[in-house]
């Protein structure tokens, strides 16, 4: 409804704005003497490309590889299959991490505490083979007297794969080096540990300062 005025003016200035407010839809109200905004003008946008994020390389470790091309499935369903690689892998990583710590050769007492966390759970015979092991300077001749390299990490393409492994040991010897892979046990024997030091080897000779002799 139109307000009412008491001058002429402002009674046309009424009237006018009585039409616009007929021609407006419900609930809309123009003021008199305002003109209404323009409306908005869009112009397309540039499309903005979006950076494609390359594919990262796949890493496996040397380990992973050898596993699975070298370990049978038939073995893996023995009863007690587990338990037993559990606990082959338990003594192995105890070895290692007493030859990382104190190296070939070392005395009884640091043996003994290197393989106290596993000694209740071997057979005496293997803890004596173990101590044996541990304490003997002449496993690995002119350890001390050479550069080495302990617990070596290393990342490389073999057979279009990218690896990484982690080498026990790497002694320079006579202007040569030679890799070395602590097994235990029947494990040091089998195929899968031979193509585990191939894979080794083969990550490894690139980047040395010297030939690898073995």
């Amino acid at each position: 409804r139109a307000p009412s005025c008491r001058h002429a003016s402002a009674a046309r200035l009424c009237r006018a704005a009585a039409s616009s407010w007929a021609a407006l839809p419900p609930g809309c109200w123009l003021l008199p003497g305002l003109a209404a905004p323009a409306p908005p003008t869009f112009a397309p946008a540039e499309p903005v490309p979006v950076p494609v994020m390359p594919l990262l390389p796949v890493i496996r470790s040397v380990t992973e590889v050898v596993d699975q091309d070298y370990v049978a499935t038939s073995d893996q369903a023995e009863p007690g299959a587990k338990t037993a690689a559990w606990l082959r892998q338990l003594i192995g990583t105890t070895v290692h991490e007493a030859f990382a710590r104190y190296g070939i050769g070392m005395s009884a007492t640091q043996a003994g505490q290197s393989l106290a966390p596993i000694a209740a759970l071997i057979p005496p015979e293997r803890l004596h083979g173990l101590n044996l092991a541990l304490t003997d300077p002449a496993l690995i001749p002119g350890y001390w007297a050479g550069e080495r390299l302990i617990e070596q990490p290393v990342i490389g393409d073999h057979a279009g794969t990218l690896l990484t492994a982690q080498v026990d040991l790497l002694l320079k010897r006579d202007g040569a080096w030679h890799l070395y892979d602590f097994k235990t046990g029947d494990a040091a024997l089998s195929a899968s540990a031979s193509a585990q030091v191939r894979i080794y080897a083969a990550l490894v000779a690139p980047l040395l300062d010297a030939p690898l002799a073995g």
